[in-house]
């Protein structure tokens, strides 16, 4: 049985065959956009989400700059057996 992660982030909808480019896609988007001085994630927390997906959804949050605040982006992520 083939399974497939979902990434959701607002709007924005990610399907992935593979958990290591799940993994990838959001440690990429964690250097670029996180800001680290007010989160608590690093890459292994972010390996971790991925590999502890399940068919509940679960949720990881990063703290990002927004215009000189903080605003949080949550991703919510879950698997689906096809």
């Amino acid at each position: 049985m083939e399974k497939i992660i979902i990434i959701a982030k607002e709007s924005d909808i990610r399907i992935y065959k593979d958990p290591e480019i799940a993994k990838t896609d959001l440690k990429e988007y964690f250097d670029a956009h996180a800001n680290k001085e007010h989160t608590d994630h690093n890459h292994a927390s972010i390996e971790s989400f991925i590999d502890e997906l399940s068919v509940f959804e679960s949720t990881i949050e990063f703290l990002v700059e927004d215009n000189y605040d903080l605003s949080p982006v949550i991703f919510t992520g879950k698997i689906y057996s096809l």
